[in-house]
């Protein structure tokens, strides 16, 4: 794929955005739908011949992410109290159907492939000293399929990326003692949200699997982490009707009315309004929601906030599919509502489109957001050694805004390439130790943890095992691995004020490891495409002096964004220091830039290199 830069690892990050251009108000809509009448006999084929491989990852899943999700869910008090005991996944029985294909803007073809899967899942768990037993997990959702984008060679098609559009519906049966557990509905309620969040987490909008066909066409970072087709601007304006879920004797019945909506992964929350069934909303209403597939729908739901006890649910939608949200003649919408079965009340909300582009629109968007940064997060090397008792993997990396906006990454892990270790390269290798050479890495080109591996493994296998297991440890801690790409809404720039974009590598105490990342809004907007190629290196922070540091701060700093040499990177590994303001000249060819604070005084004795890319997309306000 063709780039303006040099920056082979992000090629497709980097390039010219593949979106088509959209109208800013309205979006594209699917130019043909086919209804398959087949049998899906095929379906239950396929998914038998791939259930050995499903159910290794399905409990995998389970065993690895369930206790965590579950106590993540508690307060801090009870964490800790939910284990997971034993897992088994059994068989699965699914019922493929309907299957619909529609053809997405571009040529992209989506096969989307209704499904209801029954597992004969046996969980056991032990939640606050009570044993709960889970059996018969059922899922029931639409898979969509999606083969894209069209490519002019065998099989046509550069990429396969499977999803979940909306989330699907889980549920499951209590067994044994838990029983007892049906009589504590908050108990069910962290299992089931748990559950759901593992599912939605893995398959749900934005997150997906895919696999790149073609290897030269695309990044995998790229498949798995696409830019949104665009922004939907959601307008809460008033309620009519509502339910009342507050009474007093000396009153009359009312209540204090907010709304959330979803979609996908995300859950926003409106402001609330006091003491009313006819709510007008002034402030607090609007929300911007990236959309990935304009088959995704909404749901709204309206609540009533109390204070010292559970809110009240006070009625929900429908789910409402964007495409048909965007295709009225009209920007209000309103939303009926019903409880239990009865109608409560409506809502009446507005919408509009905006498509993303590297431009800068005529005019800015009058909302919460007018730019999409997406930060492309591969690795992270150069740490200070010894960096805290406590800085153990995995780690996360917090994206921010210096205007307020954040989003945290998903876990690091190690970034471990196993070798085959062939018959001749093991030969190699044990020849090559046998007469003492000490350069098999140069010679074999694998690294030396990989030539050591070589002799282990076919002589004592154990302590092959033992050796790995060091090494992915080092690894994960050493040099943090994310592979993903994060994306921020950012809103207007304040008059007069600089946005700074900042990443900062944390443990799993929410603590600083190394140096942060931070480059101005204005230099990302100033660069070619609104892009900038990593990798960046930034100086450690030299804790002698961490006081006075802070105590500068207070007069203000700076970040001065530079190239570097290869001879000046490897100089400040052993030692930086730099006056205040300085930049040094551009180095033509040069592949790591430095980001240093400019505090007078500040030194260091290495770098920590952030291997990651940054680009910039405005909202298209221009009709």
């Amino acid at each position: 794929m063709a780039s303006e830069f040099s920056c082979v690892p992000c090629m497709a990050f980097c390039g010219p955005t593949l979106l088509p251009t959209r109208t800013p108000q309205k979006a594209r809509q699917p130019r043909r739908e086919v209804v398959a009448q087949d049998e899906h006999k095929w379906l239950h084929d396929v998914f038998a011949i791939a259930w050995p491989q499903i159910d290794k990852w399905l409990h995998r899943k389970v065993t690895e992410e369930l206790a965590p999700a579950l106590n993540a869910a508690l307060p801090s008090l009870m964490k800790g109290r939910i284990l997971v005991k034993s897992a088994t996944i059994g068989k699965a029985t699914p019922n493929f159907g309907p299957v619909i294909t529609r053809e997405r803007g571009c040529g992209d073809v989506v096969i989307d492939i209704g499904i209801d899967l029954s597992s004969q899942l046996n969980l056991s768990l032990e939640a606050f000293g009570i044993s709960v037993g889970i059996q018969d997990l059922v899922l029931n959702g639409t898979l969509s399929v999606i083969l894209a984008p069209p490519a002019s060679r065998p099989p046509f098609f550069g990429a396969v990326e499977v999803y979940f559009v909306n989330p699907p519906k889980v549920d499951f049966h209590l067994t044994g003692t838990a029983l007892v557990a049906e009589q504590l509905p908050r108990i069910k309620r962290i299992i089931h949200d748990a559950v759901a969040s593992i599912v939605n987490k893995t398959m749900v909008l934005p997150a997906r699997v895919a696999a790149d066909i073609h290897e030269d066409d695309k990044d995998h970072v790229d498949l798995r982490f696409p830019a949104p087709l665009g922004i939907m601007r959601l307008t809460m304006l008033q309620g009519h009707g509502l339910r009342a879920a507050d009474y007093s004797i000396v009153q009359m019945a009312t209540s204090d009315p907010y709304v959330k909506i979803e979609i996908g992964q995300t859950v926003w929350t409106s402001s609330t309004v006091k003491r009313t069934l006819e709510p007008i909303w002034s402030e607090g209403n609007v929300v911007d929601l990236p959309v990935y597939d304009l088959a995704q729908s909404v749901k709204l739901s309206a609540w009533d906030e109390d204070v010292s006890t559970a809110d009240d649910l006070l009625g929900e939608s429908k789910r409402l599919v964007i495409s048909e949200i965007l295709s009225g003649k009209d920007a209000k919408v309103s939303v009926p509502l019903s409880f239990n079965g009865a109608a409560a009340g409506s809502l009446l909300m507005s919408a509009a489109w905006f498509g993303l582009g590297s431009n800068k629109p005529r005019y800015l968007s009058n909302g919460p957001s007018c730019l999409l940064a997406s930060l492309k997060l591969q690795s992270i090397s150069g740490l200070p050694p010894g960096h805290g008792a406590g800085a153990s993997p995995p780690f996360t990396v917090l994206v921010s805004a210096s205007s307020g906006a954040s989003e945290r990454s998903d876990q690091s892990h190690h970034s471990l390439w196993l070798p085959e270790v062939s018959e001749e390269v093991h030969q190699i290798c044990k020849h090559m130790q046998a007469s003492g050479a000490h350069d098999i890495s140069a010679v074999t080109g694998l690294d030396p943890w990989k030539v050591k591996y070589c002799g282990l493994v076919r002589t004592n296998a154990a302590e092959a095992e033992r050796y790995l297991e060091t090494v992915k440890e080092n690894m994960a801690r050493e040099n943090p691995t994310f592979e993903q790409i994060v994306h921020l809404l950012l809103p207007p720039p304040a008059n007069g004020s600089c946005t700074v974009l900042k990443m900062e590598l944390q443990d799993k105490s929410k603590h600083c490891i190394g140096a942060a990342l931070e480059v101005p809004l204005e230099e990302l907007l100033a660069a070619p495409n609104c892009t900038l190629s990593g990798p960046f290196s930034v100086a450690w922070p030299d804790p002698v002096k961490k006081l006075s540091n802070w105590k500068s701060m207070s007069y203000g700093f700076s970040r001065r964004l530079i190239r570097s040499s290869p001879e000046n990177a490897r100089a400040r590994q052993k030692h930086v220091e730099s006056p205040k303001g300085s930049r040094q000249a551009e180095s033509p060819g040069s592949g790591t830039r430095s980001l240093r604070d400019g505090q007078a005084g500040a030194t260091s004795t290495g770098c920590v290199v952030w291997h990651t890319c940054l680009r910039a997309q405005w909202l298209q306000t221009d009709s």
